[in-house]
C-alpha cells in the first residue's frame, strides 16, 4: 500500500484533473467542499470502494432550492478496468444514505436515474439481474420520470 503522501498526491491530482476550477475554490466555499468530501465518503463506504475512486462535480442538469444550487454527480471509476459509473444523491432519503445510478434511458438514451442504489447489492441487482425474472423496470426510481434530461418527446420523460 502507498504511504499517506504518496496517496495525497494522487488525490490532488484526481481532484485536479476532475474538476480543476472547483477545486481550486474549494477554500470560498469550504462548507460545500465538506459536503461533496462527505457524500464521495458515504457512497464509496456504500460501494466498498475506496473514497479516492470517487468525484465529485456539480450536475448542470439538476438543480435544486428552486434552481439556486446546482446538484453533484459522483463518479466511480474502478481502478482495474476503468469502467465508470455515474450517481446523483436520493433526495428522498438522508444525505449520504441512498443514490441514484444514472444510466441510459431507454426511450431518448440520456443519462438518467435507472436504480436507487443504498448498497452494493443494489448495483449488482442492476448491472447482472436475475435471468429468470424480468424485473428492469419494476424498481426504476419515481425521479427517473420527468428528469430533466430527458429528450424532448421521450416516453419516459412524464409521470406514469
Amino acid at each position: 500500500m502507498a504511504g499517506l503522501a504518496e496517496r495525497a498526491a494522487i488525490a490532488v491530482r484526481r481532484h485536479r484533473d476532475h474538476d480543476a476550477a472547483a477545486f481550486a475554490a474549494r477554500h470560498r466555499d469550504w462548507p460545500g467542499w465538506a459536503r461533496r468530501a462527505a457524500a464521495a465518503r458515504a457512497l464509496a463506504i456504500a460501494l466498498g470502494v475506496s473514497a479516492e475512486d470517487v468525484a465529485v462535480a456539480d450536475d448542470l442538469d439538476r438543480r435544486y432550492a428552486d434552481g439556486r444550487y446546482p446538484g453533484m454527480v459522483l463518479t466511480v471509476t474502478e481502478p482495474v478496468t476503468g469502467c465508470a459509473w455515474r450517481f446523483i444523491p436520493d433526495l428522498t432519503l438522508a444525505p449520504g444514505a441512498g443514490w441514484l445510478l444514472l444510466d441510459q434511458c431507454p426511450g431518448c438514451g440520456e443519462a438518467v436515474p435507472m436504480a436507487a442504489i443504498t448498497a452494493l447489492a443494489d448495483l449488482g441487482e442492476y448491472l447482472a439481474p436475475d435471468p429468470e425474472v424480468d424485473t428492469a423496470f419494476d424498481n426504476v426510481p419515481s425521479d427517473h420520470f420527468g428528469d430533466p434530461v430527458h429528450r424532448p418527446g421521450c416516453s419516459h420523460a412524464a409521470l406514469t
